[in-house]
C-alpha cells in the first residue's frame, strides 16, 4: 500500500481494502448487538448445533480479526442474519438473545407527550397562577 499524506485517505484505504466478508460481518454484528466472541459462539452452535470450547472460538476470532480468514459457519451466520434482515425477519430471540430494547422515542412517553405537559405546566405557572391570585386577591 502506497504512503498516505493524511490520516483521512490512509482509513479510506483501509476501509476499500476490507474484504467483503469482514464487512458483511461488521454489518451482522451491528444487528445482533453482541461482540465478536459472542457472534462466533452463536455461528459455532448454529452450525454445529453445540457449544464450542471457548479456546476454539478464540482462535478462530482472532484468525478472523488478524488474518482476516472468515471461517464457513460464521460466514453461514452472517448471510443468514443479513438476508433476514433484508427481507424484514430478522429476530435476535431466534439465536438466544433478549429482544432488542425499543427506541425510548417509541415508548408511551415520547418527547411529544414531555414537550406537552411541560407546555400545560407552563400556562398554569405564567397564566393561571396570576391570574387566580389577581382575581381572588391571593398574595
Amino acid at each position: 500500500m502506497k504512503a498516505m499524506t493524511t490520516i483521512f485517505a490512509d482509513v479510506k484505504v483501509l476501509v476499500e481494502a476490507r474484504p467483503a466478508d469482514m464487512l458483511a460481518f461488521e454489518e451482522a454484528l451491528a444487528l445482533m448487538g453482541v461482540r465478536e466472541f459472542e457472534f462466533f459462539r452463536i455461528a459455532w452452535r448454529e452450525w454445529h448445533g453445540a457449544d464450542a470450547e471457548p479456546k476454539i472460538i478464540e482462535q478462530s476470532l482472532m484468525a478472523c480479526l488478524y488474518a482476516q480468514e472468515t471461517p464457513p459457519w460464521v460466514r453461514y451466520l452472517v448471510r443468514r442474519v443479513n438476508e433476514d434482515a433484508e427481507i424484514g425477519v430478522f429476530d435476535r430471540r431466534r439465536y438466544g438473545l433478549p429482544a432488542a430494547r425499543p427506541d425510548p422515542l417509541e415508548t408511551a412517553l415520547d418527547w411529544r407527550w414531555s414537550f406537552g405537559l411541560m407546555a400545560a405546566a407552563m400556562l398554569i405557572i405564567f397564566f393561571v397562577f396570576p391570574f387566580l391570585r389577581s382575581v381572588l386577591g391571593l398574595v
